[in-house]
Parts: structure tokens; C-alpha cells; sequence
């Protein structure tokens, strides 16, 4: 029902046809995607959409489809990292330049389940993502921030905390939409501990996170990730007591 309010507002609106396309970022459901409209038991109209399960899909097909296609490539059921260089390179060398930063984006996004940090920082330039129109916004804040309360301060160290403060609290907020629009189930056990972070780096990469994993692994990531391990602390011993010993 959603894919089809979302075709028909998109049809009236523009008045041009609308293909709609579902991505399934985990396992799909087998079968036909059907909206029925049913009236006293009768089917008086149907809708179907065409799905396309990419996990069914090889790495080499998704790269047949172009700089587009590259991007899905970590959706693959045979994706690997070599895989993933490879459509890295086939979008750097072919994309336009204006969509460059965000199909790698995308990429970063959808391969991040599966490998670390570093492994992808060899196949994706992280410097290029970080260009994408995903933090476009949160950018354009964090500078405006920066220099407002960054004057108010007093020029260079008032400028860099000022900076520093817009980052994390923009960083945070995004953070926080993302974790109760993509994962409402543990968004009361995760808005906290991301309430509390103040550092933006953290921040970014748990929002880049949070479309690719269950529930279950972005509670794990956010709240035991980074975290260090309470040291215990022995009480004191009581002091002994003196024994006095009587000579004898």
C-alpha cells in the first residue's frame, strides 16, 4: 500500500509515470509485490510491482548496470571486497563528477556490515564520501555555527570550539532521526548513550551505519562500541590490628 501512495502522489504531482523500485536490504520475500484494493470481498483493483533481489544478483551484473549499479555491488549475495574495489574504481571513472561523492557514499553505506573501517578506507576514498550530499547540510550548519558563536569567543580558539560544538550537536541530531525512523525497537536503548557522545567523528559513522544493519547489531554498535570496560575497584582492607604480646 505505501509503494503504491507513494507512485500515486508522484504521478499526480508531476503528471509523468512512475516506475517504483524496491530495494530489500536484507532478505525478500518470495513472491509477487502486490497491492489488491478489495471491495465486499472482491478484488476491484490490482497494482504490481516489479522487484529486483539483489542478494540474488552477482557483483558482475550490478557492475553491467553502471556508476548506479556499482553502488548496490555490497548488496550482492557474492559481494567481496575485491568486488567492492572494483565498483569503487568503475565509479570514480565513470560517474559524473556531481554524483560521484554520493554513489561512493552509498557504497560506503552498504558495505560497512560486512567489513571494517579500515578495509574500506583502502578501496574508498574516504575523503570523497565525506563530500557527499548526506552531510551537505550538516556542513553548511556546522560553519554557521562556527563563526557565529566562534566570533562571540574571540577569533581562533573561539572559532575552533565553536566548530567543534556545531559538529557534534548537528552530527547528533541526524544520528537521532535515523535511529528512530530506521530502528524505533531499540531507539529508547541507543538515543541516550548518542545524546550523551559529543564526538562527531563517532557520530557520522553510527548515521552511516544505521540503514545497513538489524536493530539488534545498531543497539550493539552504538551502546558497547568505543565504550571502555568500568575498572573495579577493591575496597580497602581494615587494618590489623596490633597484637601486643606479653613476655613472658
Amino acid at each position: 500500500m505505501r509503494c503504491f501512495e507513494y507512485a500515486s502522489r508522484l504521478a499526480i504531482r508531476f503528471r509523468r509515470p512512475v516506475l517504483t523500485t524496491v530495494l530489500y536490504l536484507r532478505s525478500a520475500p518470495r513472491g509477487d509485490l502486490v497491492y489488491r484494493h478489495r471491495v465486499g470481498g472482491s478484488v476491484v483493483n490490482e497494482w504490481r510491482f516489479d522487484v529486483v533481489r539483489l542478494r540474488e544478483e552477482s557483483p558482475a551484473r550490478l557492475l553491467a548496470l553502471g556508476p548506479g549499479g556499482a553502488a548496490l555491488v555490497p548488496l550482492s549475495g557474492e559481494a567481496s571486497l575485491p568486488a567492492i574495489a572494483k565498483a569503487s574504481r568503475k565509479i570514480q571513472r565513470e560517474a559524473p563528477k556531481a554524483q560521484q561523492a554520493d554513489l561512493l557514499a552509498v557504497l560506503q553505506v552498504f558495505a560497512e556490515g560486512r567489513y571494517t573501517a579500515r578495509q574500506l578506507a583502502r578501496v574508498i576514498p574516504e575523503e570523497v564520501t565525506m563530500a557527499s550530499v548526506l552531510f551537505e547540510k550538516v556542513r553548511v550548519k556546522e560553519r554557521a555555527a562556527g563563526r557565529a558563536e566562534g566570533l562571540a569567543e574571540g577569533r581562533a580558539s573561539g572559532l575552533a570550539k565553536g566548530l567543534a560544538k556545531g559538529q557534534a550537536e548537528e552530527a547528533r541530531a541526524i544520528c537521532i532521526e535515523l535511529a528512530k525512523a530506521l530502528h524505533p525497537a531499540v531507539a529508547a536503548r541507543v538515543v541516550p548513550t548518542i545524546e550523551a557522545c559529543s564526538e562527531p567523528t563517532r557520530l557520522r559513522r553510527w548515521a552511516l551505519r544505521a540503514p545497513g544493519v538489524s536493530d539488534a547489531e545498531f543497539a550493539r554498535l552504538v551502546t558497547g562500541g568505543g565504550r571502555t570496560r568500568p575498572t573495579r575497584r577493591r575496597a580497602p582492607r581494615p587494618a590489623r590490628k596490633a597484637v601486643r604480646r606479653s613476655s613472658r
